[in-house]
């Protein structure tokens, strides 16, 4: 729809100025193209959310035992991406419990892959009502 309108405009202003309407197309076209908007895929961290995301990342362990071998979680610069998604969606403190309540649980078993948990990362509220034995200081 926009190359028909652009199109038009580029006739009717060919014909006003007694130029062809692909010299004026072409013009419209490379200033349509140094005039985009840059998106920014995401914005940086502050100083002080990044150190809140060195300290989350760090709760989480680098290594997990399967299978009587000891395996990657598979951490990654992107979960500190994410990590910063997460801390300005919820509280630091929601987030800090959650992760250290299920490094607990899982002490001496299979972790998921870090990618993993945070992109499937558990409601705050119905992670410690299903796990009533886990230290739930920011709900009590």
């Amino acid at each position: 729809m926009e190359n028909k309108i652009l199109y038009l405009l580029a006739v009717i202003a060919a014909n006003l100025t007694l130029r062809s309407e692909t010299d004026i197309l072409a013009e419209a076209e490379a200033f349509a193209s140094e005039n985009k908007p840059v998106k920014k895929k995401h914005s940086e961290p502050t100083a002080e959310e990044a150190a809140i995301i060195d300290a989350l990342y760090d709760l989480y362990p680098t290594k997990t035992w399967r299978d009587n071998k000891e395996v990657s979680t598979g951490k990654s610069a992107k979960d500190k991406t994410r990590l910063l998604q997460l801390i300005r969606k919820r509280p630091v403190a929601e987030v800090e419990a959650i992760i250290k309540a299920y490094v607990e649980e899982r002490q001496g078993s299979y972790l998921k892959n870090f990618s993993t948990f945070l992109n499937n990362f558990p409601d705050g509220e119905a992670f410690f009502k299903e796990r009533p034995q886990l230290n739930q200081q920011i709900y009590q």
